[in-house]
């Protein structure tokens, strides 16, 4: 998760950069600034009941055998498989929403991608060595949008 805490640093950093000098691609409207904070806020608690719900949760992909992981469907994990994942795209590409940096949003969105990528890898690895998520797979359908994807 490290990646996750660089590039969110990375984005605030460039962020005044562009708002108070670069100015690349325009600054946002009001009503956008304040789309981008309600977005940033929804993230944010996504990411809450997510970490609050999920005791394993863990910034590295493996299965915690030594502190009996068991797969966790509650909560937001009854709605998507990966509840952080999708706090933290909101949570990206809001705060620059809402600090008026339209070309930060587009370097936040960027992380996505790889969001998705780290998803499949995360799959993978639990379902060879956590008994019951491949069932949860079956029964949360949606990976990180929900009737989406």
């Amino acid at each position: 998760m490290q990646w996750f805490f660089n590039s969110l640093l990375g984005t605030l950093v460039f962020i005044p950069f562009d708002v108070f000098r670069f100015h690349l691609l325009g600054k946002p409207g009001p009503f956008i600034s304040a789309a981008g904070l309600v977005m940033y806020v929804s993230g944010f608690w996504i990411n809450y009941l997510a970490m609050r719900e999920n005791p394993f949760a863990a910034p590295v992909v493996k299965h915690l055998q030594e502190r009996r992981q068991r797969v966790i469907d509650t909560g937001v994990y009854a709605v998507v498989r990966h509840p952080m994942y999708a706090g933290a795209v909101p949570l990206f590409t809001g705060c620059p929403l809402w600090l008026e940096s339209y070309a930060g949003a587009l370097l936040a969105s960027a992380i996505i991608p790889t969001l998705m990528v780290r998803i499949h890898i995360e799959e993978d690895l639990l379902k060879r060595e956590l008994p019951g998520y491949e069932a949860y797979m079956n029964k949360v359908r949606y990976r990180l949008i929900p009737f989406v994807w």
